[in-house]
């Protein structure tokens, strides 16, 4: 690379605010005031209107092609149907970075996004858009040495440089022989103390996409067995949407009859009204300013089935607030059982509803947990820190 600015291409998979758009978005925003030449590639939505908003070099498409061997989301039974929406954007990929490379010229590093996207490193490579590419990994991938696996190993020894791991939970299940470190997710924090004197109530929360891999359902059902305990001053509250762009009732019958639906804002909708917990369940849409969000929040859930420490855990603790998650065997860098929160197993919305109503009960283990979270936030998601380990990790691109 040469002493002038470094040329960096982004490529992102999803245009929603999702955790990986947040993390993304949180990066670039410190990275354009050093020696980077920022442009990203996305799918047009929420995110890329975001990122033209703050003047960013933008070039949208209708969605990224990629291959899917993560451990909750890899291809079987009717999941390999999904195989077909790749192939349509397959050639619609090609097109457009053929087109950032016409508009904006070769870049010095293509940083891909998420390790789904791995197979068009090849495509990057043979169109000569970049020498140099970064591959994100974001989720824990599944380990069996089966075909998915082998398929995305190829693409990734041939044609990336480096890897980077959001934690070590996640680099623990990367074995490719592709160079890898770890650079945690980060949140611009203002380390301003929220006091919390509503002693009366406790408020629980969700932040995220309403999704069935996020384990919505299980939350609003934990609600409704506290209702039944009669913990009724706990409030809980979801922030997030709806991830379906298109409204088509055919097109949501089709994808539930193959169970290829992830998003689960009706289901939830009915719950609330079917438990009659519209008093103690609210719903708000997604919102930029989570300072407003975390500084009113009690204890976080993340009940996912992604075993995964979530972005939002991350982003809780600078607020102190713990977590509830479901994550096996969690490793210290990121979730600390017992200390910062508790893990609980994905589905079991009793166990989670036990855990919230142990908090409840337990003000001061709960402050305790929030200040062990804090300070955990802060020696591992500080942006200054962690981007400067992206920078030094790109540096091993230079001539």
């Amino acid at each position: 690379m040469s002493s002038s600015k470094i040329k960096i291409l982004f490529i992102h998979h999803v245009g929603i605010l999702g955790g990986s758009s947040r993390s993304l978005f949180e990066n670039i925003k410190i990275l354009q005031h050093y020696n980077f030449d920022i442009h990203v590639l996305l799918p047009e939505g929420d995110f890329s209107k975001l990122l033209v908003e703050n003047k960013f070099k933008v070039i949208t498409l209708i969605g990224v092609s990629q291959f899917d061997n993560c451990e909750y989301s890899y291809y079987r039974g009717f999941r390999w149907l999904i195989l077909l929406r790749e192939l349509f954007y397959f050639f619609p990929t090609i097109f457009k970075l053929i087109k950032c490379k016409k508009k904006w010229g070769k870049f010095d590093i293509v940083h891909i996004n998420d390790i789904t996207m791995s197979i068009i490193s090849l495509i990057i490579k043979k169109i000569r858009l970049s020498e140099n590419i970064v591959l994100h990994v974001r989720a824990v991938q599944r380990r069996r040495n089966n075909i998915q696996k082998q398929i995305v190993n190829f693409f990734v020894k041939n044609f990336v440089d480096l890897l980077i791991c959001i934690n070590k939970n996640v680099s623990k299940s990367v074995d490719f022989d592709t160079k890898k470190i770890i650079v945690h997710n980060s949140y611009q924090h203002t380390h301003q103390v929220y006091s919390k004197d509503n002693t009366t109530e406790l408020a629980i929360g969700m932040v995220g996409t309403l999704t069935k891999s996020k384990g919505c359902i299980d939350f609003v059902k934990a609600a409704y067995y506290c209702k039944t305990k009669g913990y009724n001053k706990i409030k809980f509250l979801l922030i997030g949407g709806s991830v379906r762009k298109n409204k088509n009732i055919f097109l949501k019958n089709l994808l539930n009859f193959f169970k290829l639906d992830e998003d689960v804002y009706d289901e939830i909708i009915t719950l609330i009204d079917y438990y009659d917990l519209k008093s103690i369940v609210k719903i708000n849409n997604f919102t930029n300013n989570l300072d407003n969000v975390y500084s009113k929040m009690d204890v976080l859930c993340f009940p996912s089935y992604l075993n995964a420490p979530g972005r939002p855990i991350m982003e809780a603790g600078f607020f102190r607030v713990p977590s509830i998650s479901c994550i096996d065997n969690p490793i210290n860098d990121t979730f600390i059982d017992g200390k910062t929160g508790f893990s609980i197993t994905p589905g079991d919305y009793k166990s989670l509803a036990n855990k919230i109503i142990y908090f409840y009960n337990n003000p001061k283990k709960r402050q305790e947990m929030g200040l062990n979270v804090y300070k955990l936030s802060i020696k591992n998601f500080d942006p200054l820190i962690n981007i400067k380990k992206l920078i030094k990790a790109y540096e091993i691109f230079k001539e």
